[in-house]
């Protein structure tokens, strides 16, 4: 069953933070992930969220073919060296979703 990863980032240090991406985007390429959005700028209809206003932030949700797959690239060795990258260019939230099929009524 599909899962997603839902980002939400503000960048702090642009330049750093490319570096990252530039990175780590063959890698999750290469366990299945796939784009779903990647949003600029982001708006908070309710709740706390990173927003338009904290500066320069955005949204990614990527598909992965399965929760196992998502954690396996996050929990791997290479990824553990590439997040290293983004340490002091951003604020980062990371969510792991599974997909739900509701019960048929």
């Amino acid at each position: 069953m599909s899962a997603y990863m839902i980002i939400s980032t503000r960048v702090t240090d642009r330049e750093q933070y490319l570096k990252y991406v530039q990175a780590a985007q063959p890698l999750a390429e290469s366990r299945g992930r796939k784009f779903l959005v990647f949003s600029r700028p982001i708006e908070a209809l309710e709740g706390e969220a990173q927003t338009v206003d904290d500066g320069d932030c955005y949204l990614m949700v990527s598909e992965w073919p399965s929760v196992e797959a998502a954690r396996d690239f996050w929990n791997s060795d290479e990824y553990a060296a590439i997040r290293k990258l983004r340490d002091q260019a951003g604020e980062v939230t990371v969510l792991l979703a599974e997909q739900f099929t509701p019960p048929a009524t």
